[in-house]
This record gives C-alpha cells, structure tokens and sequence, in this order.
C-alpha cells in the first residue's frame, strides 16, 4: 500500500480492504473526471494510487510530532508554494493549520506537486502539476472542516464546492 514495504510494520490501522475500495473509487472518480477534495488520508491514499510512497511515521523518521492527542487541536505553520493554486486560494506565504497526522508524502506520487510545506519539511497540501485536462484536484494534510470559522477554510471549502457545482452541471 505504501510503496515502502520495509516500514509496513510503523504503520497504524493499515486496513487493506479499506485501501482497496477507496482505490476502485479513486478509479471511478477520475474515469469521470470528477472533482477531488483529499483531505489528511485522502491526500495520502491519492498519493500512493498515483505511485508514490509514504513516511509511515513521522516521529520515528526524525520529523516533528505532527499528531495531536484526542480531543485536542494541533497548530503549525505551512509556507505556501507561490505560483499555485493554494497560493492563489489563499494570498498569503504562510498560515497556521491544524495537525493530526502521523504519516506524509515521502516519494511524490505521478502528476502531483507540493504546495504547503511544514517548517519541518513536511509536505502538508498538493495538487496537479499541470493542470491541463485534469480533474479538479486538492490535497491537504490538516483538516479544514474542523476549523470551520478560518478563512483558509472557508475559501477551500467555497472552491470545492464552486467546482462540483460546475461538474454537475456539465454532466
């Protein structure tokens, strides 16, 4: 599942009957060019299903404790990559973001780029590298539902629905 068997055994709660569905869906999805809005796991799972690996522990990888314990909320800061289209969400070069993550992108997986980065070096949103007849795609590692009052949030949340919007549309 990870492209990095050696590590299997650091990962928590792998369940590959999950991995597998979500995959097929993953296929479906843009087999109809459907738009993605990948979210912590999401953006892990995406990926992997396009080739790359992970950090199946961030902690014992020499990285910052991502994770927050339950019922807490973790904060860092992301510097976001200019001339892409979280850049552009949200016209700024840094912001905090939640964290409760233990895992990240290692190997970027095929067409992806990174476009927030942690101060640590941990890839934390991406997207398509070119964009061109591909799918609406966004990635991020922290959760913007769970802040839902942030800006960041809300513009994330806006555009995805903006573009669902013109993919029912057009379907």
């Amino acid at each position: 599942m990870y492209h990095k068997q050696d590590d299997l055994a650091k990962a928590k709660g792998v369940d590959t009957r999950r991995d597998s569905f979500e995959f097929g869906l993953l296929d479906r999805a843009l087999d109809i060019d459907l738009p993605l809005l990948g979210i912590c796991r999401g953006m892990q799972l995406m990926n992997v299903y396009l080739g790359g690996s992970l950090v199946t522990d961030l902690v014992s990888s020499r990285f910052e404790d991502h994770d927050a314990p339950e019922n807490e909320m973790k904060e860092h800061p992301v510097s976001f990559v200019p001339l892409t289209l979280m850049s552009a969400l949200t016209s700024v070069a840094e912001s905090n973001v939640n964290s409760y993550h233990h895992q990240s992108i290692d190997r970027l997986g095929r067409g992806l780029m990174i476009t927030a980065v942690s101060h640590d070096g941990v890839p934390e949103a991406s997207e398509w590298s070119l964009k061109d007849g591909m799918p609406f795609l966004l990635l991020t590692q922290w959760h913007p539902e769970r802040v839902p009052q942030n800006l960041l949030s809300e513009k994330i949340a806006r555009l995805f629905l903006r573009e669902a919007n013109i993919y029912k549309k057009n379907k």
